[in-house]
């Protein structure tokens, strides 16, 4: 070969790998990159006040992540108005600036479909630090801080086993989620179910499904409802009727009505709801958290759901994933019994969070936490 075109061949070569570096540079950032992250969240509007409290979690995150010396983070800010229209349309701004293959948010539970949509359509993952799982159903990249009503049938079940309880009556709303929560629980009962009855949303007569229920004398109830007026009449009804048991409920009952000011109907209702832990590092990050910003949050769990969140996301990317779906491939398989603010965490085969429920009995018009021997533990601070 000569020496033209051997010189021809290196310089060739040399450009090949330069060109492949820069390829795979602009594809897999080095190691020591900035982390790009984006967040949606209400920052104007009506619920700016917890669009703020979610900022401020993140925020404070990026913080102690940055401080660690570990993988540098940088939030990207969208305001979505607590909208849906409006937080579809800030995920897709996040996304259409580049650079970005997570996006933190679900501050708006009733909005979590609309955004999971762009991000799935984008191959961008999703992390929710809302109440709402609903966006969980789209897709294999959309992952949840908190566990979804399911994992709380489940707790129950277990409670009631716990308790000894082997007679127990379900009474179930017809509606998908209700339905799904009853399935649930009669699948991790292995007691007997000697009431099983459904009842439609807009029923609003329930003397007869309640005498039936009396007359069979059941250990507890399982109160599975979406619609908590429906509830109300039903707990009414069982009033009326002198239907002496012991009754859980789903938390749509807990949600909507303030359970002080309806003492008597309320009286010895359980529930499975999160509570966040009193020691350990939600006390760590409670204490930095009014350090650097002068009070305690006003919403805890949604702050110690977004902290979360910013340092599984770190976490992921610092041990080698990059890109959207090797960050979920570590989610589903490294997050094991991962110890966080919210509390001990693993993902579920849905993306959505496994955290040790609390049970919840409104004692005396105010809620408390019971262990499973039915001891009164603590009053819950609101």
């Amino acid at each position: 070969m000569s020496e033209k075109k051997k010189t021809a061949f290196l310089w060739g070569g040399a450009l090949l790998l330069i060109l492949g570096g820069v390829t795979y540079f602009s594809i897999v950032p080095p190691p020591n990159a900035i982390l790009r992250v984006g967040v949606v969240t209400p920052l104007t509007g009506e619920n700016l006040e917890y669009g703020l409290v979610t900022q401020k979690a993140y925020n404070l995150a990026v913080t102690h992540v940055n401080q660690s010396g570990g993988k540098q983070v940088e939030l990207v800010y969208e305001d979505g108005k607590c909208d849906g229209a409006e937080e579809a349309a800030a995920a897709q701004r996040i996304i259409d600036a580049g650079g970005v293959g997570v996006i933190l948010g679900g501050t708006c539970s009733g909005n979590i479909s609309a955004v999971s949509e762009v991000t799935h359509e984008a191959d961008v993952l999703l992390l929710l630090s809302s109440l709402g799982n609903e966006g969980t159903e789209n897709g294999e990249l959309v992952y949840s801080m908190f566990p979804d009503d399911l994992f709380a049938a489940k707790t129950i079940s277990g409670h009631v086993l716990e308790m000894g309880y082997d007679r127990v009556a379900i009474i179930t709303e017809d509606t998908d989620s209700a339905r799904g929560m009853s399935s649930v629980f009669r699948g991790a009962f292995d007691g007997q179910v000697v009431f099983d009855e459904t009842f439609s949303s807009d029923e609003s007569n329930f003397w007869t499904l309640v005498s039936n229920l009396r007359n069979l004398n059941s250990d507890a109830v399982y109160l599975v409802v979406e619609n908590p007026e429906a509830g109300e009449l039903i707990l009414q009804q069982m009033n009326n009727l002198a239907v002496n048991t012991e009754v859980y409920a789903s938390n749509a009952l807990l949600d909507q009505f303030d359970v002080s000011q309806k003492r008597g109907l309320y009286s010895g209702l359980i529930f499975a709801e999160l509570q966040l832990p009193s020691d350990g590092r939600s006390s760590e990050m409670l204490a930095a958290y009014e350090q650097e910003y002068g009070n305690a949050p006003e919403a805890l769990l949604l702050t110690a759901a977004a902290y979360d969140s910013v340092f599984l996301i770190a976490e992921a990317v610092g041990n080698g994933s990059q890109g959207a779906n090797n960050i979920a491939a570590y989610l589903d398989n490294n997050i094991s019994d991962w110890d966080g603010t919210l509390g001990t965490l693993n993902f579920d085969e849905n993306g959505s969070a496994e955290i040790d429920l609390a049970l919840i009995q409104v004692v005396d018009g105010e809620l408390m936490v019971i262990n499973a021997q039915e001891e009164i533990a603590e009053a819950i601070v609101e």
